[in-house]
């Protein structure tokens, strides 16, 4: 009998370890990378191709930021933006509100985007993105190109305002700018430290620097007119409720006058036509369609001139039910009272208009819309006018005028001129006011006409950030949507002497200059310590 000997080996029991699950990472590699998994997750170099769309992505981000900044600015010209495409399209929403929306939504998408990226570059991981990502950013980039380019061709005066809203903001991007990139400085500096190429080392610090140091100096460049002396600041211009308090009324209704007054307005402005049987009356289109009911009322001539209808017609029609069913100027809730006065307004007559003048003791600034050369009236549409005006018994120095070089206009009215002239072709004229947009004058030409003792009527203005600026740039008068806002203003929406601007301006420089130099000696310290540990 053989015995068989088995050898007993003791076994040891290691406990297993389990991997720590880090939620943070997984998060954003999987929202940008969608790299959910531990195993797809890299931190190995990045490569040229993830270089560069991370370049695209940021100039993509750059753009959007752009147009976030002009859809704000823009919120001066919103009525003219929501009017236009009503024009364009043929039915009225807030086109403003949805594209402003819309821009709003996409800067955070970008946002969410350049932040995950900068968590991988903190965390050392592979800069990965999406093909989904890279699909919307190329999307989104030839949108902005394409809108610039649509913009340049259609709407070229609307690049003004950007340029005017600088006047204003410029002291405060150069601030944030400099905050911002003060910030970015740990990562700027700990991806310099990376480079190996002594050429693109130098490179990277030398654009480094330049951005910073343009940032430093850009305030010598900057020339706001709200950086000025609390003395020295111009008397606050008056306002025009452009076609009446057009904000919160029907527009061109005599609820629309009124009120405007009761807001404080200087003066009125509005549009005149004459109806077929030689009434003048009020009215800006061209058309009754968008202000009136006339689709209901006389579906064939919803398109027709306003002039063409007599009198008995155009008393018929609904000139604020329009305001309620589309709220145009999307202001809050409105009381039962004021729904009912809005609801029964009418297309209003210049003599009713010229009868809130004269108990409001305002002024009146009106341009007239000539009829079609057959009409009736078309050669004493003019003197028709001026029979109204001295009916009402309203001292003619409150007329305000716009004279489009018409000889027939009498000169005992204030004459305002549409347009941009010269001194001498103003004096010449007996004219002492110019009614111009911000587009067509500088705040330099402005200064220059005021010392030749011409004044000078900006339309539209209806933010109260623009309205600050005219305030501040001594601007006498401007027509304005918003009576309701900007007469209760007191005082511009910032304004700051220039020695405690220079102040701050030092200060914020000088902070982050030292924030950056202390940024550069710490990761070096960092980056040798690291090397001396490596070694031992």
């Amino acid at each position: 009998m053989k015995f068989i000997r088995y050898n007993t080996r003791m076994v040891t029991h290691v406990k297993l370890q389990y991997y720590r699950h880090k939620y943070g990472l997984v998060f954003m590699t999987g929202l940008l990378g969608c790299r959910w998994h531990r195993y797809k997750q890299s931190t190995r170099a990045n490569r040229k191709r993830d270089y560069f769309w991370f370049t695209v992505m940021m100039l993509t981000f750059l753009f959007i930021s752009f147009y976030l900044y002009y859809a704000l600015v823009a919120a001066n010209d919103y009525d003219v933006i929501n009017q236009f495409m009503y024009q364009v399209v043929g039915y009225w929403v807030p086109w403003y509100t949805i594209l402003l929306g819309c821009i709003c939504a996409i800067f955070a998408y970008f946002t969410v985007l350049m932040l995950l990226s900068l968590c991988h570059v903190v965390q050392g991981h592979q800069l990965y993105i999406h093909l989904c990502h890279i699909v919307f950013i190329l999307l989104f980039l030839a949108a902005c190109i394409a809108l610039t380019a649509t913009f340049t061709e259609v709407w070229f005066s609307e690049w003004a305002v950007i340029f005017l809203s600088l006047r204003v903001t410029a002291p405060f991007i150069q601030i944030g700018a400099v905050v911002a990139i003060t910030i970015l400085t740990w990562i700027i500096v700990q991806q310099y430290f990376t480079l190996s190429h002594c050429g693109w080392k130098l490179l990277w610090l030398f654009v480094y620097i330049s951005v910073m140091c343009g940032l430093y100096i850009s305030p010598l460049f900057i020339e706001s007119p709200c950086v000025v002396l609390e003395k020295n600041l111009p008397p606050k211009p008056k306002i025009f409720a452009h076609r009446g308090a057009s904000g919160v009324a029907p527009e061109n209704t005599v609820i629309a006058f009124s009120i405007a007054a009761n807001k404080g307005a200087f003066g009125v402005e509005s549009d005149v036509f004459i109806s077929y049987d030689g009434i003048p009356f009020l009215m800006h289109d061209r058309s009754l369609k968008r202000t009136t009911n006339i689709a209901h009322v006389f579906p064939n001539l919803q398109n027709a001139d306003p002039s063409s209808l007599n009198m008995s017609q155009l008393r018929r029609l609904n000139a604020g039910s329009w305001f309620l069913e589309t709220n145009p100027h999307n202001i809050g809730s409105l009381s039962e009272e004021q729904k009912s006065q809005y609801a029964n307004q009418t297309v209003a007559l210049f003599s009713e208009l010229l009868q809130v003048v004269k108990e409001n003791k305002l002024n009146l600034m009106f341009d007239v819309m000539q009829p079609h050369i057959d009409h009736p009236f078309y050669d004493i549409t003019i003197h028709r006018i001026i029979e109204e005006i001295i009916n009402s018994s309203v001292p003619h120095e409150q007329i305000y005028w716009l004279n489009r070089s018409r000889p027939d206009i009498p000169n005992n009215f204030t004459l305002v001129s549409a347009v941009l002239l010269p001194f001498e072709t103003l004096k010449e004229n007996g004219i002492q006011n110019m009614n111009v947009q911000p587009m067509d004058i500088s705040l330099k030409q402005i200064d220059e006409y005021k010392k030749q003792n011409i004044s000078t009527i900006i339309y539209m203005v209806d933010s109260s950030l623009i309205y600050s600026l005219y305030w501040c740039a001594g601007v006498d008068m401007v027509t304005s949507n918003m009576v309701h806002e900007l007469s209760q203003l007191s005082a511009p929406v910032w304004h700051m002497p220039p020695q405690s601007y220079l102040i701050l301006w030092v200060t914020i420089d000088g902070l982050s200059a030292v924030i950056v130099i202390t940024i550069f000696i710490v990761q070096r310290i960092l980056l040798h310590k690291s090397k001396y540990t490596i070694g031992n």
